[in-house]
């Protein structure tokens, strides 16, 4: 079937027990995509859809040591911590990565 926009989907379950849809866009990239079981939204990679859950969570994991900002996200908080306190969050602050999120 040369020309054929053929698409698939394949639902599963993650990790967390939340169900997925895996969606193969037909373009000829072999790229995979999920769809976010809440709003829809076909997300690139299975781990961006972890981080794109937190817009519907608020979960933000990432927190400055040096004030009570939450990030959803590393580099939004290494972005926070560079603007508003001048200063590399890799200058040994303390910070770790949030431990098993989903």
């Amino acid at each position: 079937m040369v020309g054929s926009s053929l698409q698939w989907q394949h639902v599963g379950r993650s990790d967390d027990g939340s169900s997925s849809v895996v969606v193969d866009g037909g373009g000829g990239g072999g790229g995979l995509s999920v769809v976010c079981p809440v709003c829809g939204k076909v997300i690139s990679r299975r781990d961006n859809l972890r981080v794109h859950m937190r817009t519907h969570t608020g979960e933000r994991p990432y927190a400055c040591p040096h004030c009570p900002h939450r990030s959803k996200t590393g580099g939004n908080l290494r972005k926070h911590v560079r603007s508003i306190h001048g200063r590399d969050l890799s200058d040994n602050s303390g910070q770790s990565a949030p431990s098993a999120l989903f």
